[in-house]
């Protein structure tokens, strides 16, 4: 059952651990796909020297893979109902499939970030696969400023409400948030923080699910 926290505006998020299998297909598939060099770089926003392509899995895995995460994806429009703010409930000759049409892997570094930033499809997703620092650590590392508002190595998402303006909600990661996926919508900003202390990658795996027509005959 994913743990669901909700901001006070109507967007959200789910939290849920991964299964051992899942987990183990993405890792192997990274690998995979750092070695073939099956670079994607140049097609995101992030501040990353390395990011490679997962669609290229054998079929078989990419299916397991997408038919778990989109059980989570029912999970979380059971909890928020996003698709209600949507007109897309029927196509013509057909129906609407849920689908999972982009999953790639970031192997970050020290220093390196994601700016503010949103993605395209209805909901997206991260999975952090290594975390190799602790945000409690990172914090230390930061000399000035507010102490009360620390942001090294944490995720965070942006909620626009029209009261308050601007909120941000935090996630300080440590090694306690491997195997962690959160589900969220595709077009709710975010933002990741560079860390500092660790010469390790941040292994994270993101992906986008979209709504498809599928023709019937």
């Amino acid at each position: 059952m994913a743990e669901v926290t909700r901001f006070p505006t109507h967007n959200g998020f789910i939290q849920a651990k991964i299964s051992d299998e899942i987990y183990d297909i993405l890792l192997s598939a990274s690998e995979q796909s750092k070695s073939e060099k099956l670079d994607i770089t140049d097609r995101l926003i992030g501040n990353l020297e390395e990011t490679y392509d997962l669609t290229q899995m054998p079929f078989y895995q990419f299916n397991k893979v997408e038919t778990y995460l989109r059980d989570l994806c029912g999970e979380f429009e059971q909890n928020f109902e996003l698709m209600k703010s949507y007109k897309i409930f029927s196509a013509p000759n057909g129906s609407i499939d849920l689908n999972l049409k982009m999953l790639w892997v970031n192997y970050q570094k020290k220093y390196e970030f994601n700016p503010v930033h949103h993605h395209s499809g209805l909901y997206s997703f991260v999975i952090w696969m290594k975390i190799p620092y602790s945000c409690e650590e990172d914090e230390f590392k930061e000399k000035r400023g507010n102490p009360t508002q620390k942001y090294a190595g944490t995720f965070c998402f942006l909620d626009t409400d029209p009261v308050s303006g601007i909120e941000d909600f935090k996630i300080k990661l440590d090694s306690s948030y491997e195997k962690t996926i959160l589900i969220f919508p595709s077009k709710l900003r975010h933002i990741v923080y560079p860390f500092y202390t660790s010469d390790d990658y941040r292994i994270s795996i993101s992906g986008n699910f979209y709504l498809e027509p599928v023709t019937r005959f």
